[in-house]
Parts: structure tokens; sequence; C-alpha cells
């Protein structure tokens, strides 16, 4: 086992152990990065020690109240792995470093990243991701509470709809999972 596949299975162990951003998107995320990588070739080591950086911070800066400082933080962790770990190419790190910092958006170098940004926001226009999203936001204290929840959900998924970019194909397909939230909204709400 190589040092990018090494640090990738602790991380990942690690990621998989904290609610946020809990193991329901992780799922699907993986799902949907398996997805489109059937039709686009990329570093599958990188992106995927990527995806276990993304959001491993999510949880703590969430606990301060900063959640917008995942990414920051993510970074930050990231950059003292690759200090003990040396072998992983600096090709590799930059690819990782990118995913990171542009999985909520921005520009994209590597196909990885671009991968990894539309196969995260895929996650949250699925079903299961809006039901997951709605559950971390509702504390079920009544009608106040539910219509924060409500908020919050449509908010992430307008975001992460606008990010979805990678070719026609997935764009309509998000389009479509975004209409499916529409309808079920409109019918939750009558």
């Amino acid at each position: 086992m190589n040092q990018i596949q090494e640090l990738t299975l602790k991380v990942q162990r690690e990621l998989y152990a904290k609610l946020l951003p809990g193991e329901v998107l992780l799922n699907i995320r993986e799902n949907w990065l398996e997805k489109l990588l059937e039709t686009h070739h990329c570093n599958v080591e990188a992106l995927m020690l990527g995806f276990m950086f993304a959001d491993f911070k999510l949880q703590e800066a969430t606990d301060l109240r900063k959640p917008n400082d995942h990414i920051r933080m993510s970074l930050d962790y990231a950059r003292q792995a690759f200090d003990r770990y040396s072998e992983i190419s600096l090709d590799d790190q930059n690819i990782v470093l990118e995913i990171i910092e542009t999985h909520h958006g921005g520009n994209h170098n590597h196909i990885e990243s671009k991968l990894f940004k539309n196969a995260d926001s895929l996650a949250f226009l699925e079903p299961k991701g809006w039901f997951h999203f709605f559950s971390l936001n509702y504390d079920n204290k009544g009608d106040q509470s539910f219509g924060f929840a409500m908020r919050k959900l449509d908010e992430i998924i307008e975001d992460r709809y606008l990010h979805v970019d990678l070719n026609d194909e997935v764009v309509a397909e998000a389009k479509l999972l975004k209409e499916k939230y529409e309808w079920m909204k409109l019918r939750m709400l009558k």
C-alpha cells in the first residue's frame, strides 16, 4: 500500500465516525463519483484523498459555530498530513488541496476537483440528501424549527444546484432532482 492509499484509509475511518457531514451524504457523494468516473478519467487516488479531506473538519468548524471555516481548517490539516506523508507527490498534493479549496465553488485546474464539486453538489440534491440535511437543522420544537429547517434546505438546494456544471447531461440530472425537491416541498407545505 502506498502512502496516498494509507492516508486515505486513515482519514476515511475518522471521517465516517463524525456526525458531519454524515455517512448518508458521504455515501451518496461516493455513488455520484463512481457514476461520474464511468465517463471521466482522472487520478482516482488523489480524488479519493480529496474526497476524505474536503469536509474532514466540518464537524469541528460547526461546533465552533463557524461552518464556513471547515475549508480553511481542512486545508491546514491536509498540509500537515502531507508533511508526515512526504512520499505523496506534489502533483497529488495539489489536486487534493484544490479539491478541498473549490468543493463549494471556485476555479478548477484539475478535473478531479470539478468531479468532486459536482458529486458533492448532487448529493444534496438527492432525496436522501434533502432529508439528511433537513434532519440536521430540525430540532422538533414546533413550526418555527420546521420553518428554519426548510429555509436552510431551500438555501442549500439552490446553492448546490448552481454549482453543478460538469456537462449538459449532469446539469439536466441536477435540474430533474431540483424539480423533484420543488414538487415534494409543494405537497408537504400544503
